[in-house]
C-alpha cells in the first residue's frame, strides 16, 4: 500500500491523535481513532508507519497496543495481532502489550503461541499468573484427567515431566531420574543415535535427551496410553521422535495385549488376522535404515518378551552395528528371551556389565575403554 497519505486523511488522523497525546489511554479517543481508520481503509501494516511521524517514537508502543485492543473490543480482527506484535517489536518489555497479545491470541485458540508470548513476560502481576494458569489449562491433555497425571519438576530438567499417578511411572521416575538406571559417566562416545524401544511414558527419552542434546532419539512404544504421555513428556525435545508402534523382527502386525502387569507390563502379539485395533509392527532394521545413521550409538529395549522375537532372525543386518545394547529380559513373561539374546549375542564381542534390572553390553573395543583395567 502506498503509505503516503492524502492530507484529508492526514488531517483526519492527526485530529483524534491529538487527544491521545494527552492520555494514550483515553478509550473514547482510541474509538475514534479505530473508526477513522477503517473509514479510511487503511491496511494493518501501513498504521504504525503513518503513526510514527505525527505521534513520535516515545509513547507509540503504547498507543499500538491500545489500539490493537480497541479494534479487538469492535471485532475488526485483522488489525489486532499486527498491532500488538509491532507493539512488542518497538518495544519488548511492554507488559500490557504481551499480555494483551497473549489474551487474543489464547482467545482465538493458539494457546502454544499465547504461552510462549506470555512466558516471555517480566510480569509476576495476578492477572498475568491468571491468564498463564488459564492457559496451560488450555494445552492440558484431555487425558490428563482420565489417566489421572500429574506434573512433576525434576531438578536438572529443564521442562516438566508427567507420571499417571495410579500406575508404575512414579516408581519408573525413580529409577530414572533418582537412581540414574541409564547414566554411564564412562562412556567413551558421544552417542548420535538412541533407540528407545519399549520408550513407556517416555521417561528414558527424557533423560537421554537432557543427557545428550545432539543425539537423535527413536522411541517407539505399542500401548496407546503409554504413548500418549510418551509423546507429551518428549514434546518439548525436538530430537525425539516418537513412533507409535512394537519392535518385531519383521513387517507384520500386531496386538496390545495386557497380562496383568499394567502399563509397565504391556505385551504385543503378532496376528494373522488384523482388526481395528491392530498396527503395523517396526524393525530395528527399517528404524535404523530410515534414521540416515550408520552406527547405532545406544540401544535400549525394555520390550515386555518382544526380545525374542527381536533376537530369533534379522538381527544381522543390524546387531554389528551396535555400540551399547541396554536391555532388560523379560523370561518370566514370555518363555525363551535369555536363550534366543545371548545365541544372537555371542556372534559377537561385546563386555556385560549389570545395571539395576538391566543387562548393559557395549562393544568390546569401546568396553575395554572404558575399563581399562579388565584388560
Amino acid at each position: 500500500m502506498n503509505v503516503n497519505l492524502s492530507q484529508k486523511i492526514e488531517s483526519d488522523i492527526k485530529g483524534h491523535l491529538a487527544a491521545l497525546e494527552a492520555d494514550v489511554n483515553d478509550e473514547e479517543a482510541l474509538l475514534a481513532l479505530a473508526n477513522a481508520i477503517i473509514d479510511h481503509n487503511l491496511l494493518a501494516e501501513a498504521i504504525p508507519v503513518m503513526l510514527q511521524p505525527l505521534f513520535g517514537q516515545a509513547s507509540l508502543d503504547l498507543l499500538l497496543s491500545n489500539l490493537g485492543i480497541t479494534f479487538w473490543s469492535i471485532k475488526q480482527l485483522d488489525y489486532v495481532i499486527p498491532l500488538l506484535q509491532e507493539s512488542l517489536a518497538i518495544n519488548p518489555t511492554n507488559a500490557d502489550a504481551r499480555y494483551n497479545l497473549a489474551y487474543v491470541l489464547h482467545s482465538i485458540g493458539e494457546h502454544e503461541l499465547a504461552l510462549s508470548c506470555l512466558e516471555a513476560s517480566e510480569s509476576q502481576s495476578e492477572e498475568t499468573l491468571s491468564l498463564l494458569a488459564d492457559i496451560k489449562q488450555s494445552l492440558r491433555p484431555s487425558f490428563f484427567d482420565e489417566y489421572k497425571v500429574e506434573q512433576f519438576n525434576i531438578e536438572g530438567v529443564p521442562h516438566p515431566v508427567y507420571a499417571r499417578t495410579e500406575t508404575s511411572d512414579p516408581f519408573a521416575l525413580q529409577q530414572i531420574f533418582r537412581f540414574h538406571e541409564y547414566s554411564f559417566p564412562d562412556l567413551t562416545f558421544s552417542p548420535k543415535l538412541i533407540i528407545d524401544g519399549g520408550a513407556n511414558a517416555g521417561y528414558a527419552s527424557v533423560w537421554f535427551a537432557n543427557l545428550y542434546p545432539g543425539a537423535k532419539i527413536i522411541a517407539v512404544e505399542p500401548d496407546k496410553s503409554n504413548f500418549d504421555v510418551m509423546q507429551y513428556n518428549t514434546k518439548p525435545y525436538t530430537q525425539v521422535e516418537p513412533v507409535h508402534s512394537g519392535l518385531w523382527n519383521k513387517n507384520t502386525y500386531l496386538n496390545v495385549r495386557d497380562v496383568g502387569l499394567g502399563k509397565w507390563g504391556t505385551m504385543v502379539l503378532e496376528t494373522d488376522e488384523p482388526d481395528e485395533s491392530s498396527f503395523k509392527a517396526v524393525t530395528i532394521q527399517s528404524l535404523f535404515e530410515n534414521s540416515g545413521f550408520d552406527e547405532i550409538d545406544i540401544l535400549k529395549l525394555d520390550i515386555e518378551g518382544a526380545e525374542r522375537e527381536v533376537f530369533s532372525e534379522g538381527f544381522e543386518s543390524w546387531l554389528g552395528k551396535v555400540k551399547m545394547i541396554i536391555i532388560e529380559l523379560h523370561d518370566a513373561m514370555k518363555r525363551g528371551c535369555s536363550h534366543a539374546f545371548f545365541k544372537a549375542i555371542n556372534q559377537y564381542d561385546f563386555g556385560l556389565t549389570l545395571k539395576g534390572e538391566n543387562l548393559v553390553l557395549t562393544r568390546s573395543d569401546l568396553f575395554y575403554a572404558m575399563y581399562p583395567e579388565r584388560l
